[in-house]
């Protein structure tokens, strides 16, 4: 495993990517040095679900995330619903076939990161904190 690659963190990338594909993405990115936050999604057009996966890293590993996810992530095909068909007496709606998958990556700026825990004694145990743009 590569050393922890979150620790500098200038820029917060975002991916929606398939729920096939998450459980691969995140234990890659992990694999890599990455921490990740999970967040199950629904998409509109297919109704199917979808994951967002949250890495926040600097600007120098941007390109490494964005290769992991273009590895791991893949288009498949699927029906969506479809278009109606016929007279209006007997239409038929026929399902049609369209690429899915692969993944929408947002790649935010961060100015200030956080990360706070406690000792259970309601002390800071860690706190770190970076102001990176202001």
């Amino acid at each position: 495993m590569a050393g922890d690659r979150s620790t500098r963190v200038s820029i917060l990338i975002l991916a929606i990517v398939q729920f096939q594909d998450a459980a691969n993405l995140i234990r890659e990115l992990v694999r890599n040095g990455y921490r990740t936050t999970r967040i199950d999604a629904q998409g509109s057009f297919l109704q199917e679900g979808n994951v967002v996966v949250l890495i926040g890293t600097a600007e120098e590993y941007r390109r490494d995330v964005l290769d992991v996810i273009s590895r791991v992530c893949r288009t498949r095909t699927a029906l969506a619903p479809g278009v109606l068909v016929g007279d209006p007496l007997s239409m038929v709606s026929l399902p049609i076939e369209v690429e899915v998958g692969g993944a929408v990556v947002f790649a935010l700026p961060v100015e200030r990161s956080i990360r706070l825990a406690e000792t259970g004694q309601g002390e800071p145990l860690e706190q770190h904190a970076v102001a990176l743009r202001r």
